[in-house]
């Protein structure tokens, strides 16, 4: 598997692969907003880890209660949206026992408890480059010419997912995924999609809230925009933040230099 970007982190999943493989076991924390590739990274690293032996291993997510059942006849567990996990506790005597290997991922590790962070190896993702994020989109694409490509990580505000996406979304518009014109995207962004300036609808109608209130809770956003905190939090504030146009407090929520 290939992965673009991470350089730091793939080398050490490399290096740390030479010990697991000669029966080291250890705990890894993968860190990272959505979108960035976490659960790729996750089992690009349970690959290197164990081989081809996947009954070895399992891929776990927290349940609509929070609640996760290990398997204890297995060496590598992949707990993906950990910061989900309702008791963390429980997972404590077998990520100490130095019987398993874990690879916890989130995007909200500021919702962990110390004591399970405290046991992990921290991997943190740096943010992408454009030209990352270009190679990212020609690979997944190969219709799209470098000019298109650039066009939409312009978009992207940093993120491999929203590429991704927005990419899909002009394959499918335009059809038979070959992306050459980028006078014609520029246009179907523009007018179909209504992406202005890299922001879509929700996240310019979110500016406009503060340009009005100039100041507001999480809550009054969410109200005023009908949408629930974590669609704000996971899909409308990242891109607002990449930009460096709203500044998160104590008091609020406010525009940067408003």
């Amino acid at each position: 598997m290939t992965f673009v970007g991470q350089r730091h982190i793939i080398t050490e999943l490399y290096q740390m692969a030479n010990a697991a493989r000669t029966g080291t076991n250890f705990n890894i924390l993968l860190r990272a907003p959505s979108g960035y590739g976490k659960t790729t990274v996750g089992l690009l690293a349970s690959s290197l880890f164990i081989g081809n032996n996947y009954r070895n291993a399992e891929y776990i997510v927290p349940n609509a209660e929070g609640h996760v059942k290990i398997l204890t006849e297995r060496r590598l567990h992949f707990i993906d949206e950990v910061h989900l996990l309702k008791d963390p506790e429980l997972l404590y005597p077998v990520m100490d026992s130095g019987r398993y290997i874990f690879i916890l991922a989130t995007n909200a590790d500021g919702n962990l408890v110390e004591p399970l962070v405290n046991r992990c190896i921290h991997l943190i993702f740096m943010d992408y480059s454009d030209e990352e994020l270009i190679e990212i989109i020609r690979a997944n694409y190969p219709g799209v010419s470098m000019l298109v490509a650039t066009e939409i990580v312009s978009n992207s505000h940093g993120n491999p997912r929203v590429a991704k996406v927005l990419a899909n979304r002009l394959s499918i518009i335009i059809g038979k995924g070959i992306l050459e014109d980028v006078e014609n995207v520029r246009l179907i962004i523009r007018t179909v999609l209504q992406i202005q300036g890299g922001l879509d609808i929700m996240q310019r109608r979110y500016l406009q809230h503060l340009q009005i209130v100039e100041r507001s809770s999480l809550e009054s956003i969410a109200h005023a925009l009908h949408v629930d905190k974590s669609t704000i939090l996971r899909d409308i504030e990242p891109a607002l933040i990449y930009k460096h146009l709203i500044k998160i407090s104590s008091r609020g929520r406010e525009l940067i230099g408003g």
